[in-house]
């Protein structure tokens, strides 16, 4: 089982777990994500969405970040007799289709494919909740909606200097002689992620 529930009892300071937890803007009432930053909370990494108000023509007249629910499901970064663990991240940038717009995103496991059972550690990937805008009229089409995720195909191991897109990270603990194996890395990037004026966004990739 390589998905908890939200009560566990962290042996160290650090992140060692990522929520599964879906985060979506307002669509009914005609927001959607123009930002989004990776934040801490109870030695886990959630993510936090930036949510604008939409108008006619992709104006955003007003802006609000979103609270996150700390409660939910979420995924090991570190390997356990009781869970399994995700070992890698998959750095590949997430791209909506032509006049969709980003209104929710998450992060989500899945094996890698064409692996040996006994090497099926799990992959955290990016995932985008993309809703068509009729620009325009600065309207969202909410039942005319889907996830959209980065393709699993190809992805080659790198060094965190290698940084690019269609590539995945492996994380891990750093060295007892350094921290007593208190950090997981590489680090998670924390800046806020976002256009100045705010703007929709039509996809999203990891900061690296």
């Amino acid at each position: 089982m390589t998905i908890g529930e939200r009560n566990f009892e962290p042996r160290r300071r650090s992140v060692i777990a990522v929520s599964l937890r879906e985060h979506m803007s307002d669509t009914t009432d005609n927001w959607i994500v123009v930002g989004v930053r990776l934040i801490k909370g109870s030695h886990m990494v959630h993510v936090q969405i930036l949510e604008g108000l939409v108008s006619a023509y992709g104006e955003i007249s007003m802006t609000r970040w979103r609270k996150v629910e700390e409660n939910g499901n979420f995924v090991t970064l570190e390997e356990s007799r009781e869970n399994g663990h995700a070992k890698k991240i998959n750095l590949g940038d997430v791209v909506a289709p032509l006049e969709y717009v980003v209104t929710g995103v998450r992060f989500r496991c899945t094996f890698k494919p064409f692996a040996h059972p006994t090497h099926q550690h799990e992959i955290i990937q990016l995932e985008i909740h993309a809703t068509k805008l009729d620009f325009l009229r600065g309207k969202l089409e909410v039942n005319n909606s889907r996830w959209i995720s980065a393709s699993l195909n190809s992805k080659e191991e790198m060094a965190p200097k290698d940084f690019t897109s269609k590539k995945a990270i492996e994380s891990q603990t750093s060295a007892l002689s350094i921290d007593d194996g208190r950090s997981t890395v590489p680090f998670f990037d924390g800046r806020d992620l976002e256009f100045s004026p705010p703007a929709p966004l039509q996809g999203l990739g990891l900061p690296r």
